[in-house]
């Protein structure tokens, strides 16, 4: 289970829109995001991983989650393990 916390009080300006982007890395290195809003200057959020999913996925390895406000990053944290992943495009090579 992932539990988020946040108060937004320092930040808060009842003009703009808050959200959280939150991506979330598994150990099979599978990875989703996750868009919530935020509606009060403070909460918290959880994302469960549960049962069957919990094993197929093996876990929750890592995550990262943002705090946007009017479509613009604003703040990060970050696991202590995440890592931007490096992906590669397969290449076909004819040898």
């Amino acid at each position: 289970m992932l539990t988020i916390y946040w108060n937004i009080s320092d930040l808060f300006n009842p003009d703009s829109r808050f959200s959280l982007l939150i991506t979330v890395r598994f150990g099979n290195l599978e990875q989703i995001q996750l868009t919530t809003p935020i509606e009060k200057i403070h909460g918290s959020y959880e994302y469960r991983l549960t049962d069957s999913d919990y094993r197929c996925k093996k876990g929750i390895l890592a995550y990262k989650i943002e705090l946007i406000a009017d479509g613009r990053v604003i703040d990060t944290w970050r696991h202590q393990l995440w890592v931007e992943l490096i992906e590669f495009n397969e290449v076909s090579t004819n040898l």
